[in-house]
Parts: structure tokens; sequence; C-alpha cells
């Protein structure tokens, strides 16, 4: 055998990836391929809405980017320094006036490559937003609620998507991060 390091546990895997012995005969045959996973993201998309009852008031519309952790930033406002106060979201919007926000459709790539994120984000016990989507819920009547989606790590429950109503909640608690471009 060419590849002797290979087991059967392996080369059942194999199978079972390409779609069992239809997917293997496909691939063969040359009418599939295989490829590598793209980290390309489409910021010119939108992203899911994850509540019924929920819309878009406000997305920032990119272009496509490969995901880079080396190319993003968690930004946290400089008023947490010396148990500064902490800002409203009005405040923490104009001290990244001028910067890219990234925003659900990010969050919403990372969600499913779980893997992709950076392993130092989860030692931040905090929690990261992605601001670059605002969303309101229609059912309270109040479209200008803010409510932006964010990732949670979760003991052993992994990473969780949330959310916070900046309305109810007027400023941004201690530990929260926002994610921007460098």
């Amino acid at each position: 055998m060419k590849y002797n390091d290979l087991d059967l546990g392996q080369i059942e895997a194999v199978v079972n990836k390409l779609g069992g012995m239809e997917g293997v005969n496909l691939f063969l045959s040359g009418k599939t391929s295989v490829k590598p996973i793209s980290n390309i993201i489409d910021c010119s998309q939108m992203p899911k809405i994850p509540k019924n009852a929920w819309g878009i008031s406000k997305n920032v519309d990119g272009v496509p980017f490969e995901w880079n952790p080396e190319k993003v930033e968690l930004y946290q406002s400089p008023r947490f320094k010396n148990g500064g106060v902490a800002p409203t979201y009005e405040q923490l919007l104009e001290e990244l006036k001028g910067r890219t926000l990234l925003g659900g459709i990010v969050l919403d790539f990372l969600l499913e490559h779980p893997h992709l994120i950076p392993e130092e984000w989860a030692d931040l016990r905090g929690t990261i937003f992605f601001p670059g989507t605002e969303y309101y819920d229609y059912s309270t009547g109040h479209r200008d609620r803010i409510i932006i989606r964010a990732l949670y790590k979760s003991g052993g429950a992994g990473w969780l998507s949330l959310h916070k109503d900046f309305l109810e909640h007027k400023s941004c608690d201690v530990g929260s991060y926002f994610v921007i471009l460098k």
C-alpha cells in the first residue's frame, strides 16, 4: 500500500466525508472535487436575523475579505481604565468613528467555524460585540432600540451567540469588547 500510515478508521472517515460510496465514485470519476474551506466572508451579504420579531436597522456594508485574526482588533473603551465610568453606546460609537466596524455576517461566519475564533478571545472573560449590525425588536414597538449581537465563551458549552439591548441597558459593561478592523 502506498500510504502505510492510514488505518481503516481513517479510510472510513474519508469515505464518510465524501458522502459514502456514491460520493467516492463521483470523486473518482471526476464529477466532484474536494476544495479547502474558504475563509472569505462576503460582508456585502445580510447577516442572519436570529429572532422572528427582529429587523435590521443598520448594517455596515462591506466587501469580501479573508478572515485573519491578525487584521482584527478587539476594542475596549479607555473609559474603563482606572475605574472610569462605562461609556454609553453612543459615546462608544463616537470613539470608533472612522474605524471599520465588523457586523453580524462576521459573527455568523465565526459561529459556523468556531475553530477559527482566536483562543485568546476565550481568556477575556467578556462579551465580544459585532457593532457593524444593529437590530431592533419590532414586537416592542420601539424601533429606536439598539440591539447588538455578540459572542460569549461559556465554559463547557463553547461559544454562544447573545445580544444586548442598548436602550434598556444604556452603558457598556466593563467586559465589553467591540470587533473592528485594524
